[in-house]
């Protein structure tokens, strides 16, 4: 189960304390949202870019779980060629919250 891996546990953390003593976020852009992965417990990748108060950028790429159905209709749409779900781009639900320098 790659929600519960100590490496990438240990990883995010390192970069959730380089924020926080960085002086929280000033810009958070989320960059990409993966495919969902995972039998019973569907999970996604999501990779975080966030500036920190002092100018430091730390990329978080936490893992995390989606609702069953979701996960599941997601990956059946795909499979089916459904046009709105199948020609959306995970780098396409890239957005920026906050101001960037």
């Amino acid at each position: 189960m790659r929600l519960l891996n100590p490496f990438r546990l240990a990883r995010n953390l390192a970069n959730l304390h380089a924020i926080a003593t960085g002086g929280g976020p000033r810009a958070v852009h989320l960059v990409r949202v993966g495919e969902p992965e995972g039998l019973i417990v569907p999970s996604s990748e999501v990779i975080v870019d966030v500036e920190t108060r002092d100018g430091t950028k730390v990329r978080v790429e936490p893992e995390v779980p989606m609702p069953f159905m979701i996960g599941w209709g997601i990956r059946l749409a795909r499979k089916l060629g459904v046009p709105v779900i199948s020609a959306v781009k995970p780098e396409d639900l890239s957005f920026s919250v906050g101001s960037r320098s």
